[in-house]
Parts: structure tokens; C-alpha cells; sequence
């Protein structure tokens, strides 16, 4: 035994609000959150991310994050590279990202 995980056999990830502390879906309010939203979704391979969601619990980690932070720059979002362990939600870091042209 090597002592390393056999991926193959791990169960899917659940892909239900259950193990969430926020479990009522709120949509994004404007683009920006659309946006932020979208990215969140595409990078933790979740159907859908609403704004009071936490990174963390959708399970994001640092490469997530760091992934997170490209795309919004690539889409012409400005923020730091601490961001979101900062503002977790997407409610929380739209309001501290800038809109810049991409």
C-alpha cells in the first residue's frame, strides 16, 4: 500500500446547497456579481454560485482562488491576490473588485 488515495473510487462530490451554511440560492444583483458568479461556477465545477455563497465551503482552495483571480483579470476585474480569502462571498468581493477595461 503506497498510502495514497485511489481518486477512482472516492464518490462524486455532492453538488447540492445541503452542505452549505447559506442554503437559499440568492442571484447576482448586477454584472459585476454575474460575473464573479459565472467564474466561480466554472472554476469549482458547480451549477450555480449565489452572491452570499462562501469560496471555500463550494469547495475552493488556493489554486482555485489563484485560478478565481486570473479569469476576473482576464475579464477586467481588478483585485488583489487576497481577495478572496478576504471576501469569501461573491457579494463580498464584487464590492471591493473594480471594473477596468479588459
Amino acid at each position: 500500500i503506497s498510502g495514497k488515495v485511489d481518486r477512482a473510487k472516492l464518490p462524486e462530490p455532492e453538488k447540492t446547497r445541503a452542505g452549505l451554511r447559506v442554503t437559499e440560492f440568492a442571484p447576482p444583483r448586477d454584472s459585476k456579481e454575474r460575473l464573479l458568479c459565472q467564474i466561480w461556477a466554472q472554476v469549482l465545477g458547480v451549477e450555480e454560485v449565489g452572491i452570499h455563497d462562501h469560496f471555500f465551503e463550494l469547495g475552493g482552495a488556493s489554486f482555485a482562488a489563484v485560478r478565481v483571480l486570473t479569469l476576473g483579470r482576464q475579464a477586467g476585474l481588478r483585485m488583489s491576490s487576497t481577495a478572496i480569502f478576504e471576501f469569501p462571498s461573491v457579494a463580498e468581493l464584487a464590492a471591493v473588485c473594480e471594473e477596468v477595461a479588459a
